[in-house]
């Protein structure tokens, strides 16, 4: 697997890695499964709350810090 490049992309969407094409991070990805829950992610969108934002950790350059 290819790893995340850190830029303005998220590290991370419901758990799995930005670039991970697993059937598992497909799944989590149509169902807005948060595997940190073990439930239904919670953060809807502010225009669409219907969608969840899938994301708990972004990563920035310069110090590869992430968040």
């Amino acid at each position: 697997m290819k790893e995340p490049f850190i830029s303005k992309f998220p590290t991370e969407i419901f758990g799995h890695p930005y670039t991970e094409q697993t059937k598992q991070a497909k799944d989590d990805l149509e169902n807005q499964y948060c595997s940190f829950l073990k439930t239904e992610c919670k953060k809807p969108r502010k225009s669409e709350p219907h969608i969840k934002i899938g994301t708990c950790s972004v990563g920035y350059k310069g110090k590869q810090r992430w968040i």
